[in-house]
């Protein structure tokens, strides 16, 4: 989320998936993959299936 607010770095449409996992509660045995919905930090569930496919930014801060 911190990535978000550098300029020059905007949100993918639709959101982004972050590493966060849980287990559904509506579909048993399956998993819900928390993404972040817009630029102030908005949060949803979404469920790891195809229907469930969005962007997924891989960050790490810098070494140096």
């Amino acid at each position: 989320m911190t990535a978000i607010g550098d300029a020059g770095i905007a949100l993918a449409p639709g959101g982004e998936l972050t590493r966060n996992v849980y287990p559904s509660a509506s579909d048993p045995g399956r998993l819900n993959v928390l993404d972040v919905t817009d630029d102030v930090g908005s949060v949803a569930l979404t469920p790891d299936t195809g229907a469930g496919a969005k962007a997924f930014r891989c960050v790490a801060d810098p070494l140096n």
